[in-house]
């Protein structure tokens, strides 16, 4: 298991993650595969009721960005082809080598295996930071990882920070992720060029780097 971000393993010629989708898989009882998209997402949008400006702020650029996707009608709850993406954004807490919970302001702080049961979905995408954080403790049962608990109750997907996302990504890599699944591509593959995205508008790694995959 990495004790580093997965989206920082190089080759002699750079960083994989910038020519590849990584993603890093869990062990599930759920059988999956991966599979390609065509139609209109489904986007549900999701935050604290208690929040601050920061989190009020993340929600206006997600709205203008992706806003028109937001609760399109399944057809027909068993169709694959049609994404059902929930969308979080909030702030999350780390203490050394765990992730602790996401902040839910007055409400405390839910930890993983209690965010799991308020916000799951076949893909689970998180503006929380630290919620993609990973340790070497990640397939221990013991481990605090959202991504772990989410997957374990049915997530295909789940997509997060590693380390603290600043709000400026959020905007260019949630419209392009949308857009890519949209046009058909998976979700490894939309996950890739949203990061890539990022990459040509920030060259810094902690900026395109910061969102991790994972699939279970």
């Amino acid at each position: 298991v990495l004790k580093f971000p997965a989206n920082f393993i190089r080759d002699s010629s750079g960083y994989i993650s910038s020519k590849y989708p990584v993603t890093i898989i869990l062990p599930s009882l759920f059988h999956r595969k991966e599979y390609v998209h065509s139609n209109t997402p489904c986007v549900n949008l999701y935050y604290p009721k208690d929040h601050d400006l920061t989190v009020i702020r993340g929600i206006e650029i997600i709205k203008e960005e992706i806003g028109s996707y937001f609760n399109n009608k399944l057809q027909n709850k068993n169709e694959v082809n049609n994404p059902n993406i929930a969308i979080f954004i909030g702030h999350g807490q780390r203490e050394g080598d765990k992730f602790k919970g996401v902040s839910f302001g007055n409400d405390g702080l839910l930890l993983p295996f209690e965010f799991a049961r308020v916000c799951l979905s076949e893909i689970v995408v998180l503006f929380v930071c630290h919620a993609g954080f990973s340790s070497n403790m990640l397939f221990n049962i013991d481990s605090f990882s959202i991504a772990k608990e989410l997957i374990s109750r049915g997530a295909r997907h789940v997509i997060a920070p590693a380390w603290p996302l600043n709000i400026i990504l959020i905007g260019p890599w949630i419209k392009t992720f949308i857009h890519q699944i949209e046009d058909g591509k998976s979700i490894s593959e939309s996950y890739f060029l949203a990061n890539t995205k990022l990459k040509e508008l920030f060259k810094i790694e902690s900026a395109w780097a910061a969102m991790h995959h994972y699939q279970g």
